[in-house]
């Protein structure tokens, strides 16, 4: 499969990272996942561009996020986040 392109035809589909490496691991699919699976799959690095990406989206109540644990909250994913940004474009 290295240096091929393929679409996959999707037929099932799972929220749970458990969920979705046993689907993987009963032979249903592939996926992505950010973290090692759960169960016992062949895992293939990717690379090229695009990188894989995944969006994180974060909601407060309006007008706490000045308040002291959930701006320290924000700042750290903020800093993470551009941490990242700059190593991705590093390599």
């Amino acid at each position: 499969m290295r240096g091929r392109r393929f679409t996959p035809r999707i037929a099932h589909e799972a929220k749970e990272r458990f969920a979705v490496s046993a689907l993987v691991a009963a032979g249903l699919g592939v996926c992505l996942v950010p973290l090692p699976p759960q169960h016992e799959v062949v895992r293939i690095p990717l690379h090229g561009n695009p990188r894989p990406s995944r969006r994180i989206v974060g909601c407060v109540r309006r007008d706490s996020e000045e308040q002291g644990p959930i701006a320290r909250g924000i700042a750290a994913i903020e800093a993470v986040c551009a941490e990242r940004a700059a190593t991705a474009r590093a390599v």
